[in-house]
């Protein structure tokens, strides 16, 4: 869990989460994410986002749509993550990109932790913005 009260943003090469704070606690995800163990730097960072998000009652957009690549075990640490949000009654919308094989797969068969209260959503779409080297994950 984090220490300060910012909230950070996470650099481990090749995965960078950028997050930004207004009316929902914003993460976006760019690169690849590869770890073999994520429980032991992504879990904690994610917890900690939680918790300050719970604190301050706020919602979480998670987007990965500028996201090459996520291993399998990242995709369990994600599962982790939207039942953390539940115990913790924090809103999470996670935005992918339906057109990206591997994005479509894995999120849309997330549906099945979609909830209403508190509200997690899986949301379908493309990026924001195609910068030439953020879709290859550098």
């Amino acid at each position: 869990m984090s220490s300060s009260s910012a909230l950070d943003s996470l650099h481990d090469p090749p995965l960078r989460i950028e997050v930004s704070e207004g009316d929902v606690v914003r993460m976006i995800w760019k690169g690849k994410s590869l770890p073999r163990r994520p429980q032991e730097r992504l879990a904690p960072f994610l917890d900690g986002l939680l918790e300050k998000a719970a604190l301050r009652v706020q919602g979480v957009e998670m987007d990965v749509r500028e996201l090459a690549f996520m291993s399998a075990a990242t995709m369990g640490v994600v599962v982790w993550f939207m039942g953390r949000a539940a115990v913790l009654a924090v809103p999470v919308t996670v935005f992918y990109d339906d057109s990206v094989k591997w994005q479509k797969m894995h999120f849309s068969a997330m549906c099945f932790l979609e909830s209403s209260d508190p509200p997690i959503r899986m949301v379908p779409g493309p990026p924001l913005s195609k910068g030439p080297a953020e879709d290859e994950g550098r």
